[in-house]
């Protein structure tokens, strides 16, 4: 009965019995095939567009970007977990250093030093029944100021997922109208961001998170962000948890904005938190 179960969830591809890591080196000069540290992509792209459901993708320390046009995002694939942070010797994710030895850096600037040519979305999540996970990474320099979607989640736009996890990242330097680091949408569900740091991102609203759907969290860091209304904001009846969060320098410039701001209805969870010397219309 075990042996016909496993053969109907591998005709349906129920789960991956040929898992793999998946490597990427932007400075490596063996077979391009992505099979070990010597012979890994030089283009995380084309590592995506290779994985399949259940894989590993590890990315060592270097400058990505997503292509050349700014409609161009990395888009992350379905059930596949994505790790930043490498040298490109380690055997184990535990043997990273991500933020200081080794950031691993998908930027958005693909054109001229201006950002205004920048891509619209660093990172895109765009899968309603899709599970997505990643960890390690510098995102920075999207720029979403056109209308639609393309004007939203300059670093990472979540449209849609079934759950995903973002963790250990660290975005910067990202505007968009709404959600200058972090935007998620509606159909996002299940959504949790965890141990990351948001600086110097910018927005109309919501400079470093906007919510349209609720999400989750915890122990992060949002300093020298800049925006109209929230460093965090939240649509109508939009449910938000954070733990631990520190919320440093950063400034919202109309009268009476609020670090976490957002419509009617929103139910906030908010424990354990550090806010200092943040400035709001003006006032400290």
């Amino acid at each position: 009965m075990k042996k016909l179960l496993l053969i109907i969830l591998v005709a349906l591809g129920g789960f991956n019995l040929q898992a793999a890591t998946i490597y990427v080196n932007d400075d490596a000069t063996g077979s391009n095939n992505g099979t070990s540290w010597a012979n890994a992509y030089n283009d995380l792209q084309v590592a995506l567009s290779s994985a399949s459901s259940g894989d590993e993708i590890w990315v060592a320390s270097g400058a990505y970007i997503p292509g050349t046009s700014r409609l161009d995002s990395f888009t992350l694939q379905n059930n596949v977990a994505l790790y930043g942070g490498f040298n490109g010797t380690e055997s184990s994710v535990e043997e990273r250093d991500i933020y200081y030895f080794n950031p691993t850096i998908l930027s958005g600037e693909i054109g001229t030093s201006a950002a205004s040519d920048n891509c619209y979305h660093v990172v895109l999540v765009a899968n309603a029944s899709g599970s997505f996970f990643m960890d390690g990474f510098y995102i920075q320099n999207g720029y979403a100021n056109s209308g639609s979607l393309s004007g939203d989640g300059g670093g990472m736009s979540i449209q849609a997922c079934s759950e995903a996890r973002i963790q250990n990242c660290y975005f910067r330097d990202n505007y968009a109208n709404f959600g200058g680091g972090l935007h998620v949408r509606t159909a996002a569900s299940d959504v949790e961001v965890l141990s990351s740091i948001f600086v110097e991102n910018e927005a109309i609203e919501g400079s470093a998170i906007y919510g349209e759907n609720d999400f989750y969290s915890e122990s992060n860091v949002y300093y020298l962000n800049v925006g109209a209304e929230g460093i965090t904001f939240l649509e109508t009846n939009v449910g938000m948890t954070e733990y631990h969060p520190t919320y440093l320098e950063n400034t919202c410039t109309d009268p009476g904005c609020q670090f976490i701001a957002g419509s009617s209805g929103h139910v906030m969870d908010f424990q354990n938190g550090i806010l200092w010397d943040n400035s709001f219309g003006g006032a400290s």
